[in-house]
């Protein structure tokens, strides 16, 4: 065996060796704080997003079924409405709806229901939240009663289109009690729904935007222009 094999590792070779494991471990943290971090971000981001999907997904199934009666005139009995006010970035609709599910074997219910959507602010009065009302009876006083519960909190904006299927216009409001639109439903509903809040690695304020567009099934078709032609590519008869 020789000198140099024998007498061990020098001061200069230690030192090498623990600025090399140094440098390894820097980069071995700064590897899994990042991927901690990435995987907060996409947590954080799938929890808003899963939310915001149910809640839409819900509120599409419920106005895909929308209906009015016939019997607008039958005193003391039950009143069915489509009616949605424009309050800016806080829009609110009333409706019935044959979506309901009943959740209690034996109970006074059927498919038919009394929905409402709006926004205020929530328990801790900081954000806006947006809030489902269902009852699971309709009566002659469509806007009271019921089950409330939270959909979407931190709602920046909720409005809300109603597609005339008359004018074939795109309008901001809808009153199926009114004069212009008597008990007739709008042909389709835009729905936005804009989420925002604080990012969790900042203080900057992240924006997530639903846009989603539901067609009506019990409403009316639109009505078709002379010159839109009759779907195979031929133009109508004037």
């Amino acid at each position: 065996m020789s000198l140099r094999s024998s007498r061990g590792l020098t001061m200069i070779e230690v030192v090498i060796s623990l600025g090399l494991l140094v440098f390894i471990g820097a980069i071995t943290w700064q590897t899994i704080s990042g991927s901690l971090m990435l995987r907060e971000i996409l947590e954080y981001e799938d929890g808003i997003t899963r939310s915001a999907r149910v809640a839409v997904g819900q509120i599409k199934k419920e106005l895909r079924v929308a209906f009015l009666s016939k019997n607008i005139n039958s005193p003391n009995t039950y009143q069915t409405i489509f009616v949605g006010k424009d309050g800016g970035d806080e829009d609110s609709i009333w409706f019935a709806t044959l979506a309901h599910r009943r959740k209690y074997v034996g109970s006074r219910e059927g498919d038919q229901a009394e929905v409402t959507l709006w926004v205020e602010k929530g328990n801790k009065n900081t954000e806006q939240v947006l809030f489902h009302r269902e009852a699971g009876r309709i009566d002659h006083e469509p806007d009271k009663d019921g089950a409330i519960a939270p959909m979407i909190t931190h709602v920046k904006q909720f409005n809300l289109r109603y597609l005339d299927n008359k004018t074939n216009e795109w309008l901001d409001e809808w009153d199926s009690t009114g004069a212009e639109q008597t008990n007739r439903l709008p042909r389709a509903v835009e729905i936005l729904i804009v989420i925002e809040k604080e990012h969790p690695e900042s203080s900057d304020e992240q924006e997530f935007t639903f846009l989603n567009t539901v067609i009506l099934e019990l409403a009316k078709p639109l009505k078709k222009s002379l010159l839109a032609g009759d779907g195979g590519g031929r133009k109508l008869p004037l």
